[in-house]
């Protein structure tokens, strides 16, 4: 196991200010596995890129707000509470990332407080991490049971899975920290990985794995109900077009009895006619009851909304959770190559796995303003009200002028 616990004595001396310069692709193994941590400045690209991920921060800032004066306009209900709960974990990671990383660097060129930094950043991202993973999961369960087993969440459920959700992620994020994990600067220099995501020794690997464990069986979890929603769906499908079916059957053995009862010289016993199965009925010309055909449509045609609304519900959580998992997958790809070779993976992809995981969190509000009917409207309303200020505000100033 190649393990490296002081700097190399090939590494160029730092600066008078005793910053080191370490490009993307430089930074030593120990640094990346957490050993030690030696301070530097970042490079015009690393700058680049620390400018790039800040505008996506501010950018999901905006929108961060922009969903919550949506959400003031969306009625309250336990599916409402996991949704905020979701985009609520990004933009406190977001919030740290622009006010504590990506912010200052701009300015002073170099990490904010430095090893300090890297901790806390290494914190907050495992809190992130499990709480986002936890979050996932709880989002796709609450649509497995109330589509699979037909039983909703109240608000009490809802607020015990989201406190128990922050609950364990705290724990996990301190868990490392209390193995003597440390967190360790990324390939790129741009921000710190967690700490059970470096390796170095036996148990920084088996604690890695354990991490990797965590996020695979999450996966597995979620992929699981998805099909069982998928095989829900099918064999409703099949229910409603044989019900369909059933009806225009029944409707027209009702139309040859009503027809048989006209011509008869004496009304029919009753009894022989087939038992209406619903609850509503209507007379026939010669008196005999039968359940009419609207009402038997009625009812199917409210069977078939429930169900497409159910489902429809559940194609925009598989929509959103699809996004999840693949703009997180590079971040988890470079963590298992650093893992399993002990070596940590090019710079160039963690360049591309940093970046992805920002593009999620812009998506994510994203994602609900658009594929929800509720969100849409509320986020239409939200944005005429505030055209309809900045027209104002104009007309103020024109008038001032």
């Amino acid at each position: 196991m190649r393990r490296e616990t002081s700097p190399p004595p090939t590494l160029p001396p730092p600066g008078p200010d005793g910053y080191y310069y370490l490009p993307s692709g430089t930074i030593p193994l120990g640094m990346i596995q957490g050993w030690y941590y030696l301070p530097f400045h970042l490079t015009p690209l690393q700058m680049g890129f620390d400018a790039v991920l800040l505008v996506l921060s501010m950018v999901n800032m905006g929108l961060g707000f922009l969903f919550w004066k949506c959400s003031r306009k969306v009625p309250w209900t336990p599916a409402k509470w996991l949704i905020l709960n979701m985009v609520f974990i990004d933009w406190l990671q977001t919030i740290f990332n622009t006010f504590w990383l990506q912010a200052p660097t701009i300015f002073i060129g170099h990490h904010l407080a430095g090893r300090i930094m890297c901790q806390v950043m290494g914190f907050v991202s495992t809190v992130w991490g499990a709480a986002s993973q936890q979050a996932v999961f709880l989002f796709t369960l609450e649509r497995y049971i109330t589509i699979v087993h037909g039983f909703s969440f109240t608000f009490k459920h809802v607020r015990m899975a989201i406190i128990n959700v922050w609950f364990s992620a705290i724990i996990l994020g301190i868990f490392p920290f209390a193995a003597q994990r440390h967190a360790a600067v990324a390939p790129s220099g741009l921000y710190c990985n967690p700490p059970w995501s470096n390796g170095g020794d036996w148990v920084g690997i088996f604690i890695g794995v354990c991490g990797v464990g965590f996020i695979g069986m999450n996966m597995v979890g979620v992929v699981w109900m998805y099909t069982r929603i998928y095989a829900k769906f099918q064999s409703t499908s099949k229910e409603v077009a044989a019900a369909m079916r059933d009806t225009l059957s029944h409707t027209k053995s009702y139309k040859s009895a009503e027809a048989t009862d006209d011509d008869a010289s004496f009304p029919r016993c009753a009894s022989s006619l087939p038992p209406p199965t619903l609850t509503s009925t209507a007379p026939s010309t010669s008196g005999i009851v039968h359940p009419t055909r609207s009402v038997m449509g009625a009812q199917l045609d409210r069977s078939t909304e429930t169900r497409d609304l159910s489902f429809r519900l559940a194609m925009q959580s598989f929509i959103i959770i699809i996004t999840y998992f693949l703009s997180m997958s590079p971040m988890w790809i470079s963590i298992g190559i650093h893992l399993f070779t002990q070596m940590p993976p090019p710079a160039w992809w963690d360049y591309v796995a940093i970046t992805s995981a920002h593009l999620y969190a812009v998506m994510n509000p994203v994602l609900f303003l658009t594929l929800n009917k509720h969100w849409t409207v509320a986020r239409t309303e939200v944005l005429m009200e505030w055209r309809g200020w900045i027209r104002k505000v104009a007309g103020r100033s024109r008038d001032e002028a």
